[in-house]
């Protein structure tokens, strides 16, 4: 089971954004894509959504690692952080699987200033 956390960070989107990258930067992270979901549903069916982007976020190591072993190992060394505008506010969600990438991304999403809504869930907690 993916681990899920939620963050509230009290900035601008655009500052957040920018803050976001650093720290990710910061613990030894790097953004792999970086996608403008709001401009392409705004693009495909005309909707105006509140700014929203999904960055994925990974460790060249720990892909060169896992690409090592096995291709379909690539996919697991990933995490999706969304970051959508809330009206002053911004909300960071957090998504992955391998823990030790997932504890690196929570920290950069700390040392931003974010702070946690909602408890991390995780195989060992969901029961």
């Amino acid at each position: 089971m993916p681990a899920l956390s939620d963050y509230v960070l009290l900035e601008p989107y655009d500052r957040a954004l920018q803050t976001l990258r650093a720290s990710i930067e910061a613990v030894g992270l790097e953004i792999a894509s970086e996608w403008d979901v709001s401009y392409d549903l705004r693009q495909d069916y005309g909707v105006v959504l509140a700014p929203c982007r999904i960055l994925t976020v990974y460790n060249s190591l720990n892909l060169l690692q896992n690409m090592v072993m096995d291709c379909a190992y690539a996919l697991s060394g990933q995490v999706a952080i969304a970051v959508c505008d809330a009206g002053g506010r911004v909300q960071i969600a957090v998504h992955g699987h391998q823990q030790e990438l997932l504890d690196r991304v929570f920290a950069a999403v700390r040392q931003s200033g974010a702070r946690q809504l909602a408890p991390v869930t995780t195989p060992a907690n969901a029961a």
